[in-house]
């Protein structure tokens, strides 16, 4: 059975390099389980509203999103078709500490 930790660090390093493989910037490194489960609470406590609107603005504005986290967001904000894909990555994340 694997943790909750390892499946966020899994689903983060999924979506890392699929905006990197669409052109989009590589992440310097892999995050670490504890990176990606604080990603998802901050997501489920920030931003539900948010990710429910789809809403780019809101989440740029947030100081705790790491500069990789950033640059990988304003890729995805240029590149319409990837919207969609973008936010079900993040409620997959916020769903995932919440259940």
């Amino acid at each position: 059975m694997t943790t909750i930790g390892a499946f966020l660090q899994s689903k983060l390093n999924n979506m890392l390099r699929w905006i990197a493989e669409t052109g989009g910037p590589q992440a310097p490194r892999e995050p670490t389980q504890l990176e990606a489960t604080a990603l998802a609470e901050t997501l489920v406590r920030d931003h539900v509203q948010t990710i429910g609107a789809r809403d780019f603005n809101a989440l740029l504005q947030d100081p705790s999103l790491l500069p990789d986290m950033v640059l990988a967001l304003q890729f995805v904000i240029s590149n319409e078709q990837m919207h969609d894909k973008f936010w079900r990555y993040l409620k997959l994340f916020s769903d995932t500490v919440v259940s």
